[in-house]
């Protein structure tokens, strides 16, 4: 069983509807549903072989036996500005107009609180463990950066197929933004501060993609 926890703007979607393909169409489940509590996660775990989710507090507090869970990590830099991207192309959520109002840099003063150490926070949430090395103990990180290497090495380790290698699902495109996004990229070049924790946590997945390209292509030249 694997669980893929959510975290918006990384890639997760659509790395989750590439690699659902490589399981029975009746035992996957791709962002159907939120993963609120132990229940949910119980359920949705005994239904199906792989699914994806948005977790809700403490739903990783106690481990469930044979589960396996994965997250997509991305530079806390371009995470922040797609999830700005995506916050202005959505009427519908809390922050648009303030986001359509305020310049770039003046939003993210504004709503630090939303915008900042967004991944660490939801990783946090999930576990509500009493330590940073136990928050992310036995989670697979994958590298939004690599998401083609990424899908090609894990179809070799795992002899799954997966879905299309050109799939792109919610993705925050730049359209006519290009300059405010420029602009909010600077102002967060800037301010490393502020995502020192996202920062911290994409060296570590960044440093864990590393060891596993190596040890899955040291494995296939030595013929093991």
């Amino acid at each position: 069983m694997i669980y893929l926890l959510h975290i918006p703007k990384t890639a997760g979607q659509t790395l989750a509807t590439r690699l659902a393909a490589g399981f029975p169409p009746g035992r996957v489940s791709v962002l159907k549903t939120d993963v609120p509590d132990a229940a949910t996660l119980r359920r949705l775990a005994a239904e199906n072989d792989f699914f994806a989710g948005h977790p809700g507090n403490a739903v990783l507090r106690d481990a469930l036996p044979g589960l396996a869970v994965m997250c997509v990590v991305r530079d806390p830099v371009a995470q922040a500005v797609s999830h700005w991207r995506h916050i202005r192309r959505e009427p519908h959520h809390p922050l648009h107009a303030a986001s359509r109002a305020l310049g770039p840099g003046a939003f993210l003063e504004r709503f630090a609180h939303h915008m900042f150490e967004f991944q660490v926070r939801t990783l946090v949430t999930a576990h509500r463990l009493p330590s940073p090395a136990e928050r992310v103990r036995g989670i697979e990180f994958w590298l939004m950066r690599h998401l083609e290497e990424s899908c090609a090495l894990w179809a070799m380790e795992t002899r799954h197929a997966q879905d299309s290698p050109d799939l792109r699902i919610n993705v925050a495109t730049a359209g006519a933004e290009d300059g405010a996004a420029a602009a909010l990229r600077s102002w967060l070049v800037d301010h490393p501060e502020c995502y020192a924790l996202d920062s911290l946590l994409w060296q570590l997945a960044r440093r864990r993609f590393a060891d596993w390209r190596h040890r899955l292509l040291t494995r296939g030249a030595d013929g093991t």
